[in-house]
């Protein structure tokens, strides 16, 4: 009854603002140019319909874009341009689960691209985060720098810092993106965000840990008790008498 009680207090308290994706998000790298390639050269109809993809795209029509890359990626399900462009849109459509699902095949690109798009859909939705999606993605934003000079590892850092309310964090990323990448779309998003109302996120996080803290109490208490009951139920067996052939 208590996790029942924290769990809808979390979500009452924690409400975080979307922010818009535009097409510009999903851009070509000069990488995902020769994926294409790879993808012709395997299924020209997967390549037509990734490119019609982009065009619906383009034009808006994230959930015609959404089927188009679903058709693509029956035709082709190893290439990570197709996983990672069909994990994007899905992070848009707020399909969270299948967002994720499809970045995860993405990453055996394990390009800085596939680790951003990553990091959105774990970052996805109203709820607070889980402890084991903060990690995956801060490693994968962390991992993102691999790709020097590109600003994807800074954008992923502030698709965290925004979803947890983390001030500091969000002025750091965006510093950094202003400086090494002005022009860059991310870098305009970002600008146009906040973080806001960060106490939301903090009393959220206060309950979390009120959570966790009541669930390890409760996990000791019965390890504390466990010698004490066990000592009482050898007891009373030792109290039954034997039976003497």
């Amino acid at each position: 009854m208590r996790s029942n009680g924290l769990s809808a207090a979390l979500a009452v308290f924690l409400v975080a603002l979307a922010v818009q994706r535009p097409a510009s998000a999903f851009t070509r790298h000069t990488v995902d140019d020769q994926e294409l390639l790879n993808v012709r050269a395997a299924s020209p109809a997967a390549a037509d319909a990734y490119q019609q993809a982009e065009a619906r795209l383009r034009a808006g029509d994230w959930t015609g874009a959404e089927k188009l890359l679903a058709s693509a990626r029956e035709l082709n399900s190893m290439s990570f341009l197709l996983a990672r462009r069909h994990c994007q849109v899905l992070t848009q459509l707020g399909k969270r689960d299948a967002a994720i699902a499809a970045c995860k095949v993405a990453l055996s690109g394990m390009t800085a691209m596939d680790e951003r798009a990553y990091v959105g859909a774990l970052m996805s939705g109203t709820a607070l985060a889980t402890p084991k999606d903060l990690a995956d993605a801060t490693r994968e934003a962390v991992n993102a720098r691999r790709l020097v000079g590109q600003p994807f590892a800074d954008a992923a850092f502030c698709e965290i810092a925004h979803h947890i309310g983390d001030q500091a964090m969000f002025a750091a990323c965006l510093s950094s993106l202003e400086k090494n990448a002005p022009g860059y779309f991310e870098t305009a998003r970002w600008r146009e965000a906040s973080v806001v109302h960060p106490w939301l996120y903090a009393v959220g996080w206060l309950l979390l840990a009120a959570l966790a803290f009541a669930t390890v109490a409760h996990a000791f208490w019965r390890w504390f008790r466990a010698p004490a009951l066990q000592a009482r139920k050898a007891a009373s067996l030792s109290s039954i008498p034997k039976i003497v052939d």
